[in-house]
């Protein structure tokens, strides 16, 4: 799905279920649902407050047949970019918190 809002790279939807550690405690981590995302990054949503401009690993638990991008228990070593509470973020029916705008540290092959 080709969105016209001057994004790089074309973003697909999904729901998928990860967790999120950061770089400096990996024993550390939250659940979540990841949202959309991109050869060059991924929106997830989650409880937790996490520090911005900071690195995580993400780790997509499973994914679903049409979801041919990820392995089960991949993972993406990723910079946080940018935050919003979610009030301000669309499908804030999901109970969480806070949406995440992620970035990998090196993109993957969509």
């Amino acid at each position: 799905m080709q969105e016209d809002n001057n994004r790089v790279d074309e973003r697909y939807d999904c729901q998928l279920p990860v967790k999120v550690c950061s770089n400096k405690e990996p024993d550390n981590y939250h659940y979540g649902f990841a949202y959309n995302y991109s050869k060059g990054g991924i929106h997830i949503k989650t409880d937790k407050k996490l520090n911005p401009d900071s690195y995580y690993c993400i780790e997509i638990i499973d994914y679903g047949s049409e979801e041919k991008y990820f392995k089960k228990h991949q993972t993406l070593d990723s910079r946080l970019r940018w935050s919003k509470r979610a009030e301000t973020c669309s499908k804030s029916e999901s109970g969480y918190s806070y949406g995440y705008g992620f970035e990998y540290l090196s993109p993957i092959v969509c």
